[in-house]
């Protein structure tokens, strides 16, 4: 069956076969607790349960980096976008501001810790996983410094 769930409250031992975290679900926290959440996700498999995990690649990311730029909504919205990328912490904040419909403005933020691909493997390897196949996406290509996604296959060992 399908369980969904906050990935901080997994409590499961032994129990799924696979997990799956698909369009940068991961990586919203700090390094502890994102590791904590790996082994946790890692507890809940069964012996030869896989995980598959999509994020943003950390060496692309940095490659288009624009610090700011707008967006249009359906609506006829227009959003700035601004972005602010610490190296050292690996963390991406992104900020979006703009006008609603009353004049107010408005203002959402998120971070982001963004990985590379030697840092997940080593976090992945810690959480007792074993990372078996890399892809620089869904469409399953091969995974190189230039891909956009990071799709990382790791299996809990029997």
């Amino acid at each position: 069956h399908l369980v969904e769930s906050d990935m901080r409250d997994i409590t499961y031992k032994d129990d799924f076969d696979a997990a799956v975290s698909f369009f940068t679900a991961w990586g919203y926290h700090d390094d502890v607790e994102n590791q904590l959440v790996l082994e946790r996700i890692a507890r809940s498999l069964r012996g030869g349960g896989r995980l598959v995990m999509d994020i943003i690649h950390r060496d692309w990311l940095m490659s288009a980096y624009t610090p700011k730029d707008w967006l249009t909504l359906r609506d006829g919205t227009d959003v700035v976008v601004e972005r602010r990328f610490d190296p050292i912490e690996g963390v991406n904040v992104v900020t979006h501001r703009w006008q609603g419909q009353n004049g107010q403005r408005i203002e959402r933020q998120h971070r982001l810790r963004v990985y590379t691909a030697t840092e997940i493997d080593h976090m992945l390897r810690s959480a007792g996983l074993r990372p078996t196949a890399w892809f620089g996406g869904f469409s399953l290509e091969p995974f190189d410094h230039t891909s956009r996604r990071l799709l990382v296959i790791a299996e809990r060992p029997p």
